[in-house]
């Protein structure tokens, strides 16, 4: 009894170890594949988290069936389509393109490798049984993939494109109050829809709409005392705008808007002209200032600066006659822009103002933006 038990536990030791590892399968520590679920218009989307496939390289594989003449059975095979790269990502899905001529189906095998990982998971093959390896060997091996060519308009557009979360539309609404001491004071509203282009000269455009409340001192001569006399004036500007961003270069670029709306005595209008220098997704300097008439003009210099991958701290200094014209003014405030999550963010300013050495205010402002 014994001698039959031990000769069929040889038997079945020498069947497991007969049995051929099929081509193209991994080991459990490898990551496992995802599938290609739509192919449109050039865009491939694939069933993975775009958090985990972020940084990480997506190769493509396509699964052969061939029969082994040996045996008549059967064989699965592997071989690799492309690598691509992530375009943008969602809680569910990750969208990527191929590079041109290449040709990515619906069903088709895609692993993702992380950075990290990607040394470790470079390990050598498996040993193929050589039944399966005389089979294969006379397969014509697969034709190379071109390597597709991508202007550096194109490349910055995708990189642009993934620092904004894969967003292309922004709606933003804010507010905010500037005092300069006592009631000489001004505040301000507005919302903004931006459509985001990332690529030639015409960087995005914007359509929006506001208004400007205030109390400001107006002086007026008084011929009958001979003297000088100061009033509080109320301030009241509603106004829509539109304006462009520009790149020329990745390095340089210019801001362009223009406003119009109506005011206590009629009708008021202006124009912003700005120039950006430095990357737009980097640190920058932004210069520029407004015209306006009835409520007055400003310039400013603004210095951006990127902390992380989701908050932007913008220092800024301002000289500006407003809300009517009059006095000059100088505030100096800090903004802060906080992406939350893929759809939502917050912004925060906060300063001083001052009309002179001898008294000042303080500025504040605050805004949601939701991206889509």
């Amino acid at each position: 009894m014994r001698v039959a038990i031990a000769f069929l536990m040889l038997f079945g030791a020498n069947v497991a170890r007969a049995q051929p590892e099929e081509p193209g399968q991994r080991p459990a520590s490898q990551p496992t594949a995802s599938r290609v679920i739509q192919v449109r218009d050039g865009e491939i989307y694939i069933n993975v988290d775009g958090r985990t496939a972020r940084g990480a390289t997506l190769e493509v594989y396509r699964e052969e069936t061939m029969v082994d003449p040996a045996t008549n059975t059967p064989l699965k095979d592997r071989f690799r389509v492309a690598t691509l790269r992530l375009l943008r990502g969602g809680d569910r899905f990750s969208v990527t393109r191929a590079p041109e001529g290449v040709e990515v189906k619906v069903g088709d095998l895609v692993v993702v490798r992380p950075r990290a990982a990607r040394r470790a998971l470079q390990a050598p093959p498996a040993a193929v049984p050589p039944t399966v390896a005389a089979s294969l060997s006379g397969r014509p091996a697969p034709a190379p993939v071109p390597v597709a060519y991508k202007s550096a308009d194109e490349q910055r557009r995708e990189r642009l494109l993934d620092a904004n979360l894969g967003t292309t539309n922004r709606l933003a609404f804010g507010g905010g109050h500037v005092s300069y001491g006592g009631k000489d004071r001004f505040g301000q509203f507005e919302g903004e829809y931006t459509h985001f282009f990332f690529h030639s000269v015409v960087h995005s455009i914007q359509f929006g709409g506001g208004g400007l409340l205030g109390d400001t001192y107006l002086e007026s001569y008084n011929p009958a005392a001979s003297r000088t006399d100061r009033t509080l004036e109320p301030v009241r500007f509603y106004y829509g705008l539109a304006g462009l961003d520009l790149t020329f270069t990745e390095w340089f670029g210019a801001d362009m808007e223009v406003v119009f709306g109506v005011t206590a005595d009629g009708v008021g209008g202006g124009a912003l002209g700005a120039f950006r220098i430095g990357q737009r997704d980097g640190v920058n300097v932004r210069l520029g200032g407004w015209l306006r008439s009835y409520i007055g003009h400003e310039g400013f210099l603004a210095l951006e600066i990127p902390v992380g991958r989701r908050f932007r701290l913008t220092p800024r200094v301002a000289i500006d006659n407003m809300p009517l014209g009059e006095d000059t003014g100088f505030s100096a405030l800090l903004k802060g822009e906080l992406r939350l999550g893929r759809h939502f963010g917050v912004t925060a300013e906060i300063g001083g103002a001052a009309r002179d050495a001898n008294t000042g205010g303080f500025a504040a402002n605050g805004g949601l933006v939701f991206h889509m």
